[in-house]
């Protein structure tokens, strides 16, 4: 294979339009220039360009007539800007992903509160509490079960949605 044969297969090249197809798009937009406030129109010319794949031909068919403010009226230079919008938005199509929520700053402060908690009742269990009512201690002492409690039910709340998220994917 010589060097410009090897260019030539490499380089991607437009799809050779056929000339029938290419009348057929110019009548229909004859038809179109025609009677530009006729939707059903726009819609026949969209449909077949859409098939076709003639989508800049299109787009900038519509800039034209868009511009042209003397000889179409408002609602015409509306309805083609609008289908031109649509085709230039074919064109630059870009999926969207959905954001994901993040932490706010109150979610981190409550998590900050409650592993001080934990740690507020772990350290009950470490300390000599001899001088202090048994009611306080069982209040103390039971934010340990509590707090950890609430820690894995968040974690776990935030791990299903992580795992929904992704099996979205």
């Amino acid at each position: 294979m010589s060097e410009n044969e090897t260019a030539d297969v490499l380089t991607p090249q437009p799809p050779k339009l056929n000339p029938q197809v290419l009348a057929a798009e110019e009548k229909l937009w004859g038809a179109l220039l025609a009677d530009l406030g006729n939707e059903q129109l726009h819609k026949d010319y969209v449909g077949f360009v859409l098939k076709n794949n003639l989508i800049k031909q299109a787009t900038r068919r519509y800039g034209p007539v868009i511009e042209d403010k003397e000889k179409h009226s408002i609602e015409a230079r509306r309805l083609a800007r609008q289908y031109q919008k649509s085709l230039v938005d074919l064109l630059f199509f870009t999926p969207k992903h959905e954001t994901i929520k993040r932490s706010t700053s109150l979610e981190g402060f409550v998590i900050f509160f409650v592993v001080i908690l934990f740690f507020i009742g772990v350290s009950t269990f470490l300390v000599d509490v001899s001088n202090i009512s048994a009611i306080l201690i069982f209040i103390l002492r039971s934010l340990v079960p509590i707090s950890l409690g609430a820690l894995i039910i968040y974690f776990w709340i935030r791990f299903s949605k992580a795992k929904d998220y992704l099996d979205k994917e």
